[in-house]
């Protein structure tokens, strides 16, 4: 595969026309879904439990995010992936692999969360302050 990656594919199987018809949907699937991905991760930060880093040096980091709109920070993150895209697939690659080791860390803490559950160590209840949410 030469540097156009599944558009190329899709244009040499079945020819320029329909290819770039494709590549066109292919293009605003990619650029929609990475939008859609933004908006779910800044959700993430800021619909969080208000008091649950208050006693931390974390806090200060929560208190920033608090401050500022998800607009602002949806339009952050996407200059940051532009930024990391515009300057080539190498650093792109890189950032992935980041972006891996944080998908990892999550499922390992599910995991260990679920064996501590299953072990009695946790019990899963919440007081009334926990249930709060917002």
């Amino acid at each position: 595969i030469q540097a156009g990656g599944p558009y190329y594919i899709i244009s040499r199987t079945l020819g320029v026309e329909i290819g770039g018809a494709l590549g066109v949907l292919f293009y605003l699937g990619t650029t929609l879904g990475a939008s859609m991905h933004v908006m779910g991760a800044v959700e993430t930060l800021t619909h969080r439990k208000k008091h649950a880093y208050q006693n931390d040096n974390v806090g200060l980091i929560f208190t920033l995010l608090d401050s500022c709109p998800s607009q602002v920070w949806s339009l952050l993150l996407m200059f940051i992936i532009a930024r990391i895209v515009s300057v080539g697939s190498k650093y792109v690659t890189g950032a992935a692999n980041m972006f891996l080791v944080t998908v990892g860390i999550s499922i390992f803490s599910i995991l260990i969360g679920t064996i501590l559950f299953a072990f009695g160590v946790y019990d899963g209840s919440l007081s009334d302050e926990e249930r709060e949410f917002g």
